[in-house]
């Protein structure tokens, strides 16, 4: 995948899985559809998922260090609602890549995940846990987002 959320090739495999064990299931030559000068700008995106196709479990693999990647500037979209037992459902997006988001708030409180790459255009739902008691208001003035391209695109 490229970082604006284009699809350059797919696989699907079925695959078994035996609890407490661990198996290469696919080697993938990835340079026969991706041209070498192109790695700062792609990559993987695997998914496990079970066989109604519900994704359990993500990861994504970059062929070049983080400080090598050629990320453009992503707009961040953030929704946030009230969930039970007085959580928050922070919903956040992008059609690009967002690397290594971080959030943050001054309201005292547990995120349910933090410090995560966003995929382009798929939505990310984290929870957030007040330690008292906010309004959907207090937390949308109060969070803050910060991903790589911040850090060195001031």
């Amino acid at each position: 995948m490229d970082f604006n959320g284009k699809t350059i090739k797919s696989f699907h495999k079925e695959i078994t899985i035996t609890s407490n064990t661990s198996a290469i299931n696919q080697n993938i030559d990835y340079l026969n559809f991706i041209k070498k000068k192109k790695l700062k700008k792609v990559f993987i995106v695997a998914e496990l998922s079970d066989l109604q196709n519900n994704i359990f479990d993500e990861s994504l693999f970059f062929f070049e260090a983080p400080k090598n990647l050629k990320l453009k500037k992503p707009k961040i979209t953030i929704k946030i609602s009230k969930g039970l037992n007085d959580h928050f459902n922070i919903e956040v997006s992008s059609k690009t890549l967002a690397k290594n988001i971080r959030l943050q708030t001054v309201i005292e409180g547990h995120f349910s995940t933090n410090y995560f790459d966003l995929v382009p255009l798929k939505k990310k739902i984290i929870y957030f846990k007040p330690t008292q008691k906010t309004s959907v208001e207090n937390l949308k003035k109060s969070i803050k987002l910060t991903s790589l391209y911040n850090t060195y695109n001031n």
